[in-house]
């Protein structure tokens, strides 16, 4: 019962963690990640390295690539959907306002 309580402190730090830098981000207004979504992370990472413990390093590779692989597909599924963001959109408007106004003082 032992072991069983270790893992039960690590998955509990983890999500302990999670849920502080979530809260961070959720504070700082950023689009990337939130408060729930820095917790899956954290936990998701400390179960591939508990497994990484019993059938070894791959695992850990194996979970990394599948959460670059789950950002990637996001990424595309939100490009694809005209959602181009904060950032994205505020450059764009500012450079068609630009090119407006530079037309107006030119006549």
């Amino acid at each position: 019962m032992g072991v069983d309580l270790i893992v039960l402190q690590q998955l509990a730090v983890s999500f302990g963690l999670g849920l502080l830098l979530g809260l961070q981000r959720e504070r700082a207004e950023s689009s990337i990640g939130g408060i729930r979504t820095f917790p899956l992370i954290a936990i998701f990472g400390t179960i591939c390295g508990l497994l990484g413990k019993t059938f070894g390093g791959w695992m850990v590779a194996a979970g990394l690539l599948a959460l670059v692989a789950t950002v990637v597909y996001s990424n595309f599924a939100k490009m694809k959907s005209g959602d181009i963001g904060v950032t994205g959109g505020s450059v764009g408007s500012h450079d068609d306002t630009s090119r407006a106004d530079d037309a107006r003082q030119g006549d």
